[in-house]
């Protein structure tokens, strides 16, 4: 074989009117021919993508393809439309590579037999592929349209479902549209690639979200060190969906009228970044974010992003509720979402890990004529966001509507928030033995930050007065590992203002250490301590 020799797959027999087992018969010929380069001259032609069976006996795999490509070749087939006959099967691949190097796949246009396919459709076969990639080391797509297969118009994975797949393989300016399945799914694989893709109108399949990009491995490993950038989806279920991997950076993409809006984040996501990600909205749309009975997610980073359109929940992110798989340290930032239909629900209370969630710098606009009257899917007491566990810092909750609407920024207070048009809801601790807020000062209330330091706010009065007394009870998540003691300032009907000692128990009890006079002002703005 000479370095950078190449074949013409005209000279082996393929031609546009040749019938389609006798195209993949001269295509496979010209792969094996030894030649480092394949070049299938412009033209369409008939293919067959269940010619052959692609069968490797170290694992007994078995899977039809029209063509399978060996290690170091180059297939190029720029102006080239291979058009699928009628499989009458769920399982087929166009261009299959299976445990190979090396292998750069270019041009190309594939159109599957979604159809024209009569095979009797059983869900869940939704396997029939454009490009077909397995185990593969050092592999490219490139330039490679892949329509209507009756499953994926790309697949990245494994052979084995005890194996992890292949490295560093990129895929750079494909597309795909009408499928059933997926335009890519990852489903094992690390140091993968995705640079330029537009995935339209992946609708249909039984088996799968029907996403974008989906990245679900078939085992318990963790795809690892994934690059998703420079990207446009329509049409679809959802732009991308994450399952199980490690190390993503997902970056300037845009999705538009997919029934979910923004990226789907289902199970074990870990150091997850997605910036400059924009979702728009139409009439297929019905989430803007949802994040449903997730687990275990962590290390996640959403910044400069929009969210705009009506939306039938604008934003839902729900912990799996057995509690047994928590969110940590998830941050949106410098992020717009515009509240502009029906129904809202933006409710993230299930999360069990206080703090697990943060907003920093981002926008919530509820525009002209949003009324609770218009949903059913609002929080009790019309809360528009109610978001107990999680950080807000730095937002504009900001509603022109004509409904008087409440925010409840949650166990984290508000912490330099601007809320206009609609009322701000705090949380409060529990007030005992006759102490209430005095009239016309800050009214009791709590924060705890991200450090888990508790404060304590506001000035009460009428209590009784002798020492032992128990004033407050904090809730559940604000209460000390062990008892503290903190200072308050008491102000006697006088208007002498002295020192005095509280304790907090375990419980969250709060109780006077000596008697104070009667009729005081406690101002409780100085108890600070760490939750348990």
């Amino acid at each position: 074989m000479i370095l950078g020799s190449y074949a013409n797959a005209a000279d082996y027999g393929m031609n546009e009117s040749a019938s389609a087992d006798a195209n993949c018969a001269a295509l496979q010929a010209a792969l094996n021919s030894g030649n480092t380069v394949v070049v299938v001259p412009p033209g369409e032609y008939s293919f067959n993508p269940k010619y052959a069976l692609y069968n490797d006996g170290t694992y007994s795999f078995a899977a039809y393809c029209g063509v399978a490509i060996p290690s170091n070749v180059t297939v190029l087939g720029y102006g080239v439309r291979l058009i699928g006959v009628n499989t009458n099967s769920p399982q087929y691949s166009f261009l299959a590579s299976y445990r190979t190097e090396n292998v750069n796949i270019k041009g190309f246009y594939l159109r599957g037999d979604r159809d024209n396919n009569t095979y009797p459709i059983n869900p869940p076969e939704d396997y029939g592929f454009g490009v077909d990639f397995r185990e593969v080391e050092n592999c490219s797509v490139e330039d490679v349209s892949s329509d209507k297969m009756y499953g994926d118009s790309f697949y990245c994975g494994v052979i084995d479902t005890a194996l992890t797949g292949g490295s560093n393989i990129v895929y750079r300016n494909i597309s795909g549209s009408n499928s059933r399945r997926q335009g890519l799914s990852i489903t094992g694989g690390q140091q993968i690639r995705v640079d330029g893709f537009n995935f339209r109108s992946i609708r249909g399949a039984f088996a799968g979200p029907c996403a974008g990009i989906d990245i679900e491995p078939n085992t318990s490993d963790l795809v690892n060190d994934v690059i998703i950038t420079n990207g446009y989806v329509e049409d679809c279920v959802t732009p991308l969906v994450c399952f199980k991997v490690i190390n993503l950076v997902v970056s300037n993409i845009q999705s538009e009228n997919c029934d979910i809006s923004f990226p789907q984040l289902n199970d074990r996501v870990f150091d997850a970044v997605f910036d400059n990600i924009v979702g728009r909205t139409g009439a297929n749309t019905n989430y803007g974010i949802l994040w449903q009975l997730s687990r275990t997610l962590v290390g996640i980073r959403f910044n400069n992003f929009i969210m705009t359109g009506p939306f039938l929940y604008n934003f839902f992110i729900e912990e799996d509720t057995t509690g047994a798989y928590a969110f940590q340290d998830i941050v949106f930032s410098n992020g717009t979402f515009n509240v502009k239909d029906d129904d809202v629900f933006t409710n993230s209370s299930n999360t069990s890990v206080y703090g697990a969630i943060t907003f920093d710098n981002c926008k919530f606009l509820v525009p002209a004529g949003f009324a609770p009257a218009d949903t059913g899917n609002l929080n009790a007491g019309s809360y528009i966001f109610q978001t107990p566990n999680a950080i807000w810092k730095n937002c504009l909750i900001e509603s022109t509507g004509t409904a008087s609407l409440q925010c409840d920024f949650g166990v984290y207070g508000n912490q330099g928030n601007i809320v206009n048009g609609m009322t701000f809801i705090e949380d409060y601790a529990t007030l005992s033995n006759g102490w209430t807020t005095l009239a016309t000062y800050q009214q009791q209330a709590i924060v705890k930050d991200a450090s888990g330091e508790v404060r304590l706010y506001g000035t009460i009065t009428a209590g009784t007065t002798t020492a032992g007394t128990a004033f407050v009870t904090m809730p559940a998540g604000f209460r000390p590992s062990a008892k503290e003691t903190c200072v308050i300032a008491v102000e006697n009907g006088a208007g002498t203002v002295t020192a005095s000692m509280v304790e907090v128990s375990t419980a969250g009890v709060i109780t006077l250490l000596s008697t104070v006079p009667t009729n005081a002002k406690l101002t409780l703005n100085s108890v600070r301590y760490l939750a348990a």
